[in-house]
C-alpha cells in the first residue's frame, strides 16, 4: 500500500509523533480533522513583551546555589522557588525569625510544589529581554524580537492541524468503535477470551494498550483502518501503531481561529 496522505487534529502542542499511551496515532481526512478542532476546545496562544524583574534575576541567581551558608540562606531559597509572588523584603522577614523557626518552615514549604512562576521567571531571567510566546499561559518559547515571536505563535497555532504521510502495510479493519477502549478493540479485533483476558490483566490502561498492540503486530497487524461515523462521516480513518509509520510533512499555514486552512 502507497503511503496515504493523512491529517491529524490535537489541542496540544507537539512537533513529532513519539510516545502514545493509547492503541496507535490516529489520522483521517483533512475534513474529519477539521470537524474534530471545530468539536474541542483549542489552547490560547499569546504573546508578552517581557523584561525580567528584579524577582526573576534573583529567582536565576538562586537556582545556580550547590549549597547554603546558613538557615537564612536556605529558607530564602526554598520560599523564592515556592511563592508564587515573593515579597521584595522576604528575606528582611526571615532574617528577623530565629533558626528554630526558619527550620520549621523549611520542613513546611520542602513539600510544596515549585511555584508556576519558577521555571518561567528563570528561562526569562536567562534570556534577557524579549518575547515571551505562551500556550494557556504556560511559556513555549522565548524570542528576542516581536517578529520571531510572531512567527512562532503562528507556527505553534498550524501545529494543531498536522499533515502526515503514513505507511500501513497489512492493516486490521473494524467499524467505528467511538471511544476505542482497550477490551472494545481486543474484542473487535477477534481474540480469544484468554487472551483479552491476558491484556486486562495489566494495572494501567496504557499497559494495556500497549499489551494490546504488541498482540496484535504479533499477528502482523500495523494499524487499524475504519469508516468514520463522527468526523466526516462515511471518510476513512486510521490509526498506526508505531512512530516509524508516520512522516510529518511541512506544516502548512493554518488559522485555527478560523478553522480554515489557507
Amino acid at each position: 500500500m502507497p503511503p496515504i496522505l493523512a491529517y491529524h487534529a490535537t489541542n496540544e502542542y507537539f512537533e513529532d509523533f513519539s510516545i502514545t499511551d493509547d492503541i496507535g496515532f490516529h489520522f483521517g481526512t483533512k475534513q474529519a480533522a477539521l470537524d474534530r478542532l471545530r468539536a474541542r476546545p483549542l489552547p490560547e496562544v499569546t504573546i508578552e513583551a517581557y523584561d525580567p524583574s528584579d524577582i526573576a534575576i534573583e529567582r536565576l541567581r538562586i537556582s545556580k546555589l550547590k549549597e547554603y551558608d546558613s538557615l537564612l540562606d536556605e529558607a530564602y531559597a526554598l520560599m523564592m522557588r515556592k511563592l508564587e509572588h515573593p515579597n521584595a523584603n522576604l528575606r528582611n522577614t526571615l532574617k528577623s525569625m530565629p533558626e528554630g523557626e526558619l527550620g520549621q518552615l523549611i520542613g513546611v514549604y520542602k513539600s510544596y510544589s515549585d511555584s508556576f512562576r519558577w521555571n518561567r521567571d528563570l528561562e526569562e531571567a536567562e534570556h534577557g529581554k524579549g518575547f515571551a510566546v505562551l500556550i494557556d499561559g504556560s511559556l513555549a518559547a522565548f524570542k528576542p524580537t516581536k517578529q520571531e515571536a510572531v512567527e512562532q505563535r503562528k507556527y505553534i497555532k498550524s501545529s494543531f492541524l498536522k499533515v502526515v504521510k503514513i505507511t500501513l502495510s497489512n492493516p486490521i479493519e473494524m467499524p467505528d468503535l467511538g471511544r476505542w477502549s482497550v477490551y472494545s478493540i481486543a474484542e473487535a479485533s477477534g481474540l480469544s477470551r484468554k487472551e483479552c483476558n491476558e491484556i486486562m490483566a495489566h494495572d494501567s490502561e496504557a499497559d494495556q494498550f500497549e499489551a494490546l498492540r504488541n498482540t496484535l503486530k504479533s499477528k502482523g497487524f500495523d494499524g487499524i483502518v475504519y469508516t468514520n461515523e463522527v468526523e466526516s462521516p462515511g471518510s476513512v480513518s486510521y490509526i498506526v501503531f508505531d512512530p516509524e509509520q508516520i512522516e510529518v510533512q511541512h506544516n502548512k499555514s493554518y488559522d485555527s481561529d478560523h478553522l480554515e486552512p489557507s
